[in-house]
């Protein structure tokens, strides 16, 4: 038995789930930008973030967008200039070699995937990923 073809899809996934045709469950679905199979930067991108930190409003949110939570609440209004995040910020301006302007977030997050190595949320900064 061949293992299925996954050259189309836009996530690397574990080489377990490859062999099985399956895919993986989480509770949040990757970020993976409008433009992400052909990047202004000649390769494919996947930045690995850590983990997630509960806003005061996460519980009914989550409820309402379940796995799409993640990309709609952090992602898109980051990248729509509705909210200033340190991390998002330091890292695209490494991706870009320099500081970029806010109205230029969509134009990189478009081009890259992005994932939290550990897929769950975390009360605060302090609380350690399990």
């Amino acid at each position: 038995m061949s293992a299925p073809d996954h050259r189309d899809r836009d996530v690397p996934f574990a080489s377990s789930e490859i062999l099985s045709g399956s895919r993986p469950k989480w509770l949040f679905e990757p970020w993976i930008g409008e433009r992400y199979r052909q990047p202004d930067f000649g390769v494919r991108m996947l930045v690995i973030g850590d983990s997630t930190y509960k806003s005061k409003d996460y519980d009914e949110e989550y409820r309402r967008y379940k796995e799409e939570w993640f990309n709609k609440r952090v992602i898109r209004p980051y990248a729509n200039e509705e909210w200033q995040d340190r991390f998002f910020t330091n890292w695209i301006n490494a991706l870009a070699g320099r500081r970029i302007e806010k109205s230029e977030r969509k134009g990189i997050l478009d081009q890259v995937a992005f994932y939290n190595y550990f897929d769950q949320v975390l009360d605060d900064k302090r609380t350690p990923p399990m």
